[in-house]
């Protein structure tokens, strides 16, 4: 699913606060807003090309050789390099991102593009990381208090993924695990942005993503699993997707949902899996509605909306200009069909028990 829905950039600059879902501004990075877009975090990367080009600007580009952005320092902010960049648009940026937008999405429609095989995205994901290497998340993870500990294993379940276009195929498989994200997951959660496409990041976060701050790392690790919850889905020491919902300061009742799935294994089903999983939990905690934005050319989000209308689920659609569509689904949520395909009768059972805390073999 590329990009999934929500933003994780929903990010307060303290903890009494939340940004508005569209609202730009250092609260919320990266939301397009008019005709400007406000990355925070991005000066690490930036500042060195920075100091080369000797200017107050400089060009980056998204989409080839003839179109670019032109990255202006704010004036109070030049001599510590800012920490929030305002990044102007080129004349045709919005022309190109929409035509790029919409052969992509024409490619999914035709299946050009996911869904493809666990097979082939298992080989994609192990070329991958014997190239470029990858921050290891461990099934156990390090460093926790023993309540922590217990927790996260009485959540955590390892099973193998089966492939929905050949299904019944033993060598057509990919093991994996799901656990709650934790605060050791904190480099693999900055690393992961990296595996994810521009196209992924602005379906997701609904504008390029380069980098998470300090402070935002802190805000989407360190959980409190009650009102803001987050599952990670991981392949042979690999994140691969998160599941993750936060809820609404005025109304602990509606929860914004969010999903991410790495590029290499999107359309593949664990979007379902994680979106369930999210649901189960956020249930229990007593959350009766998810809400979520996204953008109007994600297509897997489109179905899946039309997917869980079709459960019966009660679904409403809130559109809310040309480039987002917005919803509300109302909890519970049944388990997707499409699970008793990607996992075995014993293994979907033991993944329902993990989910609702009652994994096989919790720590003690």
């Amino acid at each position: 699913m590329p990009g999934g829905i929500g933003k994780d950039a929903d990010i307060p600059d303290d903890k009494n606060t939340t940004p508005s879902p569209c609202q730009a501004g250092p609260g919320n990075p990266g939301v397009l807003k008019g005709a400007r877009l406000v990355l925070k975090g991005g000066k690490s990367v930036l500042k060195d090309r920075w100091r080369q080009q000797n200017k107050a600007s400089f060009s980056y580009d998204p989409f080839g050789p003839n179109s670019s952005w032109d990255i202006d320092f704010q004036e109070e902010d030049m001599g510590s390099i800012s920490s929030e960049l305002h990044v102007s648009q080129t004349d045709d940026y919005e022309e190109k991102l929409s035509q790029k937008l919409a052969n992509e999405a024409k490619l999914w429609e035709t299946g050009v593009m996911p869904p493809m095989c666990v097979k082939a995205a298992s080989k994609i994901l192990q070329e991958r990381c014997a190239s470029e290497g990858h921050v290891r998340v461990e099934q156990s993870p390090k460093g926790l208090n023993s309540h922590e500990q217990k927790f996260i294993s009485s959540h955590t379940c390892a099973f193998t993924l089966h492939c929905k276009k050949h299904a019944g195929s033993e060598s057509d498989a990919m093991p994996m695990f799901i656990r709650p994200l934790c605060a050791a997951d904190r480099e693999a959660v900055q690393k992961g942005l990296g595996w994810l496409s521009l196209r992924s990041q602005i379906m997701r976060f609904l504008s390029p993503m380069p980098r998470l701050s300090e402070h935002e790392l802190s805000y989407l690790t360190e959980l409190d699993y009650s009102r803001h919850f987050a599952w990670c889905l991981v392949s042979d020491s690999l994140g691969v997707g998160i599941g993750r919902y936060v809820c609404k300061l005025d109304d602990p009742t509606k929860a914004e949902l969010a999903l991410t799935v790495i590029d290499p294994i999107q359309g593949l089903g664990l979007s379902s899996l994680l979106t369930w999983a999210t649901s189960h939990v956020a249930y229990k905690n007593g959350v009766k509605t998810f809400t979520g934005v996204f953008h109007t050319q994600n297509v897997p989000i489109h179905r899946m909306v039309e997917k869980l209308k079709a459960t019966g689920l009660k679904v409403i659609d809130n559109s809310t200009t040309k480039e987002l569509n917005g919803f509300e689904i109302h909890l519970p949520m049944p388990v997707p069909d499409v699970a008793s395909l990607l996992l075995s009768d014993d293994e979907l059972l033991e993944f329902m028990h993990a989910v609702d805390g009652h994994a096989k073999s919790p720590i003690d």
